[in-house]
């Protein structure tokens, strides 16, 4: 059974909320009316056109190689017999890094000495020869004029003077066979040693040494293996100078110059800083599109070495302009605007833009130099709203 108490309790908790309800309502009311004729325009932020640096750039991976470096083959054939330096050393210009079996080469230089010992004296025979041929020449000449002045004056007989006669020519027969045998004799000595020549760079052949100044980073051969002419024996590189190589697309040809064109390069945590590109090929690769471009390392840090991943980034174009973060340029009706700040309003302004760098984006055109440009709150404006600036 309800009460009279139960009953004036309800009645006063509905009272109680209905005023709430009024209450809340009313509020309510006050705080539309307040949203309605509040004239304050739409909170934005600003910033005037920034002048900087803008780069067009691409970015590719290459490998480090060395700018010189040397196959070290074989000069001749034989048996490894010493093996004089090792993966890692750091060698000379001429130093000795192996040695092949040369008994055989050796008495070859021996042989070929003999040869040119005998040729040598056989020219001093010759040319004592020619010296005795000359001398009898000479008497045979004398003797031959003075009988001819005796048988003008009948003094000797004709038999005398025939004989006189015949000795001269054979004097002088033999002259020419004594200096034929020297000209021969010195050929024999020329031959003799050229032969020993070559015999002594083909015993000096069997010494593998180093062509260039460095470090050798690969040993083909093992002490004991048989090698040919030409096999290669050891690869040298020199680390002192490297070079980037990379290879990029074809459409980037134009804008990279040799000489001119600057990359940044980096290899691992080690940047390299800006570096030149020092060769471009003269040519593209058919199947591929691309080209092969290079940056010189002169003197790298420590762990930067031929083989080693160089990340590199080459700047294409590089120009001085102003921009604003990309952000604020919209698109609208497929138009590339931005609003600009026109006596405390918002005003839509086609640009053309240019490069795009570190976020902000270059305006080429449609903008004066000066002007200051919604960079925050323009996606909430239209042209002609007013704005209230909140920042810049």
């Amino acid at each position: 059974m309800t009460t009279w108490l139960d009953r004036t309790m309800g009645t006063t908790f509905s009272l109680t909320a209905i005023g709430l309800a009024l209450t809340v309502a009313l509020s309510a009311c006050s705080s539309g009316q307040a949203d309605v004729t509040n004239e304050a325009g739409t909170p934005v932020r600003v910033q005037l056109l920034r002048e900087m640096t803008f780069t067009s750039e691409t970015q590719v991976q290459g490998t480090l190689e060395s700018v010189r470096f040397a196959i070290v083959p074989a000069k001749s054939s034989g048996t490894i017999e010493r093996i004089l330096a090792e993966e890692g050393d750091v060698v000379a210009k001429g130093q000795a890094l192996c040695e092949l079996d040369s008994e055989n080469l050796r008495r070859a230089v021996e042989i070929q000495e003999n040869e040119l010992a005998v040729a040598s004296n056989a020219l001093a025979v010759a040319n004592a020869q020619a010296a005795q041929a000359r001398a009898g020449q000479a008497l045979a000449e004398r003797d031959h004029v003075r009988i001819g002045n005796l048988s003008e004056d009948q003094v000797v007989s004709a038999q005398q003077m025939d004989q006189a006669e015949s000795m001269a020519v054979s004097a002088a027969a033999a002259l020419d066979v004594a200096e034929a045998n020297v000209e021969l004799s010195r050929a024999r000595v020329r031959q003799a040693t050229t032969a020993l020549a070559i015999a002594r760079r083909n015993l000096n052949d069997a010494t593998v040494r180093a062509p260039i100044d460095g470090v050798i980073s690969m040993r083909h051969r093992e002490r004991g293996e048989m090698v040919r002419f030409g096999d290669p024996v050891f690869r040298i590189d020199d680390p002192s100078a490297l070079e980037a190589s990379v290879f990029v697309p074809a459409r980037y040809y134009g804008e990279i110059v040799p000489d001119t064109t600057v990359a940044n390069v980096t290899v691992g945590d080690v940047d390299l800083g800006t570096r030149t590109v020092s060769y471009r090929s003269p040519t593209v690769d058919r199947r591929l599109r691309v080209f092969e471009v290079k940056a010189r390392i002169d003197d790298p840090p420590p762990g930067v070495v031929a083989g080693a991943l160089a990340d590199v980034r080459i700047v294409l174009t590089e120009r001085v302009g102003r921009g604003v973060p990309a952000d604020a340029v919209l698109t609208r009706a497929n138009t590339t605007v931005a609003f600009v700040v026109d006596e405390g309003t918002a005003r839509r302004t086609a640009v053309r833009t240019g490069l795009r760098t570190d976020g902000y984006l270059e305006i080429v055109g449609g903008v004066e130099r000066d002007a200051t440009v919604i960079v925050q709150g323009q996606a909430y404006v239209s042209d002609g709203d007013a704005i209230e600036v909140v920042g810049d």
